[in-house]
Parts: C-alpha cells; sequence; structure tokens
C-alpha cells in the first residue's frame, strides 16, 4: 500500500490507509491542504515520481481526478466548491510509468465540509472581486490576508495592508485575498503572488492562482516576516510585470508558529492591605504577546470545566482575586496566554488551591506567677 497518510493540515486527523472504512471528518472551510506520505520502494524502478489526488462526491461510486504533483511537494490544495462530502484517494506513477495502485479500492480520506452558519460572511472586497467591470486591466491589485487554515485567530478587519507593521498569523498556510481593480473583454489571463523575505531586495515566485478568483491559498516553508505583492495580466497577456529589485511589498506577514512561554508562580491569599483576595502571580514571555494577554480560569475539578476568572489582563505578573461566599473552598487554577499570532499557551496548576476561611478564637485559661516577688 503506497498511501500510508492522507490527512487535511492543521484542521484534520490524519487517516492512514485507503480502504472504505476510514474515518469522516467535518471542516468548515471549503480550501484546504492535503499532505500525503508515500513509502520509499526498494526496487528502483518502483520508485514513485507523480502522485495523483482523486476526488469522489458520490461516496466512491465514480473518482474523479483532480490534480497531480512530483513526490517532492508533499501535498495538494483543495477547493471544494461547496457544501457537501467529499472522499480523496491517492495514486502515483513509479519510475517504471506503473500506475499504483491500479484501481482505487476506497477513500483514503473523508471530508464533510460544512461552511454554512459557521465561517465569517465575505468581507466587502471578497464580494467585489465577483463583479467584472468592462475595461482593461491595469495590472495591479490590493490584498489581505485572511485567518490562517485551520488555526485559531483573530484576524483584524481595518489593518492597514501598507502598514510597516507585518499582520502576524500562526500557520505556515493562509488565504491571501485580492481585489483586481478592472476587468476588459478578454478577462483575467494569470495571477501570480511574488514574495520577499529580505524588504525587497529581492523577490521570487511564490504561487499562481489556478482559477484567478480571490482568494489565493498561500503556504510558506516557516517561521519569519514575509513581503508580497501579487501582479496580473489580462487575457491578452498584457500586464503582469513582476515586482523590481528594491520595489516595497505591499503586505508584510509575519509567520509565529511558537507559543508563548508562561507558567503560573503562586497563588495565595493577600494578608494586611489584601486580606480577602487571592494573590495569582505568573510569568509570561513572547517576542510579540498580544495586547492585554492574560485570561485566568479556576475549576473545582482537575479536568475542568473551566470558569472565568479575569479575562484580557495585562502581563503585569500580578493579580488579586476577590474571594467572596461563592468562591470554593479548593480549585484549580489555569493561565491561558495568547500572542499577536494567535498561538496560545496554556498551564494548569498541579495542586488545588485552598482557601482557609476559619476564624481562630482564643480565650484566656489562666495566669502563672514568675519569680518570687
Amino acid at each position: 500500500m503506497w498511501l500510508s497518510q492522507l490527512l487535511v493540515a492543521a484542521a484534520i486527523a490524519a487517516q492512514a490507509g485507503t480502504d472504505a472504512a476510514a474515518a469522516t471528518t467535518v471542516i468548515r472551510h471549503r480550501t484546504f491542504a492535503i499532505p500525503y506520505q508515500l513509502h520509499e520502494a526498494k526496487d528502483e524502478a518502483a520508485q514513485p515520481v507523480e502522485v495523483q489526488l482523486f476526488v469522489s462526491t458520490d461516496r466512491g461510486a465514480n473518482w474523479r481526478f483532480y490534480a497531480k504533483g512530483p513526490v517532492s511537494q508533499k501535498h495538494f490544495m483543495f477547493r471544494a466548491g461547496g457544501d457537501g462530502e467529499y472522499w480523496f484517494a491517492i495514486r502515483m506513477i513509479d519510475r517504471s510509468g506503473r500506475v499504483r495502485p491500479a484501481s482505487i479500492s476506497g477513500p483514503g480520506l473523508k471530508v464533510v465540509v460544512d461552511a454554512s452558519g459557521k465561517t465569517q460572511p465575505k468581507t466587502e472586497a471578497q464580494r467585489r472581486t465577483t463583479k467584472k467591470a468592462e475595461q482593461t486591466p491595469k495590472g495591479s491589485v490590493a490584498v489581505a490576508v485572511n485567518p490562517p487554515i485551520g488555526n485559531r485567530h483573530d484576524a483584524d478587519a481595518d489593518a492597514d495592508a501598507n502598514a510597516e507593521r507585518p499582520r502576524m498569523v500562526n500557520s505556515r498556510l493562509f488565504e491571501l485575498e485580492y481585489e483586481i481593480d478592472q476587468i476588459g473583454p478578454s478577462g483575467i489571463g494569470r495571477v501570480e503572488l511574488w514574495g520577499t523575505r529580505d524588504g525587497g531586495r529581492t523577490w521570487r515566485s511564490f504561487a499562481l492562482d489556478d482559477d484567478n478568483r480571490s482568494p489565493m491559498l498561500v503556504s510558506v516553508p516557516g517561521e519569519g516576516i514575509y513581503g508580497f505583492c501579487v501582479t496580473v495580466s489580462n487575457g491578452a497577456g498584457l500586464g503582469g510585470k513582476p515586482p523590481a529589485p528594491g520595489d516595497r511589498p505591499e503586505l508584510l506577514i509575519g509567520v509565529d508558529l511558537t507559543k508563548p512561554v508562561a507558567r503560573i508562580v503562586s497563588a495565595k491569599q493577600g494578608v494586611d492591605g489584601e486580606t480577602g483576595h487571592l494573590i495569582i502571580s505568573w510569568q509570561a514571555d513572547d517576542r510579540m504577546l498580544a495586547d492585554r494577554p492574560v485570561s485566568l480560569f479556576y475549576s473545582e475539578g482537575v479536568a475542568g470545566p473551566w470558569r472565568p476568572l479575569a479575562e484580557g489582563l495585562e502581563n503585569s505578573g500580578r493579580h488579586a482575586w476577590r474571594i467572596d461566599e461563592q468562591t470554593p473552598a479548593s480549585f484549580y487554577l489555569r493561565m491561558e496566554v495568547r500572542d499577536v499570532a494567535g498561538n496560545v499557551c496554556t498551564h494548569e496548576m498541579s495542586e488545588p488551591v485552598e482557601i482557609d476561611r476559619s476564624l481562630p478564637k482564643v480565650r484566656i485559661r489562666g495566669v502563672r506567677p514568675l519569680g518570687g516577688h
């Protein structure tokens, strides 16, 4: 069996094998990546040189060829036409020209795309990309970044695409939304994404948009700051001039895959002026923490459910929580710390906090004289 894993990046668990019993996973995104891994063959002639992705929308009754690529590509990008159930299978061609497996016996992955009512509504920019003006394209586009695919991230819809500060995401895979100014009778011939890692001194082609429609799916190799611009040519081949060395990026994207480092240091009842409060101390560090990145939760059980204690705290390292009659006598503490890219570090105390509400009483029992006078 040549297919060892078929999975949807960052959102779908791996499904091994190609049998019809493959588990079904629900995803809210209509655009996602399907990485794959192939076993290496001992025979040189049997080494895979090309991988093919097939999709079925009728539960395996019919299979349709979707895309092909080199073994080194490691993944396919898939864009669903709408909500529904999609089955996927992989076939490969070896050096001798043989197709493995000879026929598709079943899916390696089943995905239910359910975007209705769960994804954010289209932005005005997205709606405008569907309208075509009867004029000639100028060869330039406006670009913005959507939240990364399959990752938790709160995008700032009002961010200026030309701002010097990069837009931070916590995924190597994200959607780049663009808007074409004008479209003439010949239509759009080519939409190409150009990227730079050195502020515009050098540029290289990152991707072509296969359907020439926003958004464009972008995959980057790793963490770092990326500058992007998009070029467009019309159906007659006019336009599409790539950026020149020294041109400034239209959009800066910072890819941060590293979670903050954080832990709760202590939780003690306050004394003197802080009597009646629980003093919670913590340490949290990251290169780019979010504004008010700290949230605290408590639970009477070690496994939850967790209730908010205080959310959106500044990283001051300390919070005084007022103890009242509703405060449990014993509970666990949890802290979440978020950076600007949406990475979240979670730390839970292994031992419960014990609230001491006892009021000691004292009475004089007697007196004992000391000495002889």
